[in-house]
């Protein structure tokens, strides 16, 4: 169990980062003269998934269950990105891609492990 609250907390906490991230570059585009930039939306985005993925990965309903999943595949999808760009920059990739990337992983597999064991799309689902 400590596990598995280790592995949601640090879905919550990457998920309010990036939503206060966002709202914090969104007073910037409001100013007048200032351009859109879609990495705010996209962070608000990832920020409600992060939360919904660390939220409900234990919920019964099916539709909170594809939301945890989206959230899941979402991350492993990104996580994969970045450590495509870090090694095509030919930086650190151990400094600035595996290490962190490994941290995210191992929660989300904690996370995928507890969502197939509350039942893969929730609990009316699984008894269907």
């Amino acid at each position: 169990m400590l596990t598995l609250s280790l592995a949601r907390g640090l879905f919550l906490v990457l998920g309010g980062g990036a939503l206060l991230l966002s709202a914090g570059n969104l007073s910037g585009m409001l100013a007048p003269g200032a351009t859109f930039d879609l990495a705010v939306p996209g962070g608000f985005a990832l920020g409600a998934l992060l939360l919904a993925g660390g939220a409900f990965v234990e919920s019964g309903r099916p539709l909170l269950a594809a939301l945890c999943w989206l959230a899941l595949v979402v991350v492993v999808v990104l996580c994969a990105v970045l450590v495509w760009i870090t090694f095509s920059s030919a930086r650190d990739a151990i400094l600035y891609a595996l290490v962190p990337v490994s941290i995210v992983l191992l929660a989300t597999a904690r996370l995928a492990v507890a969502r197939v064991r509350a039942g893969v799309l929730g609990a009316s689902a699984a008894g269907s």
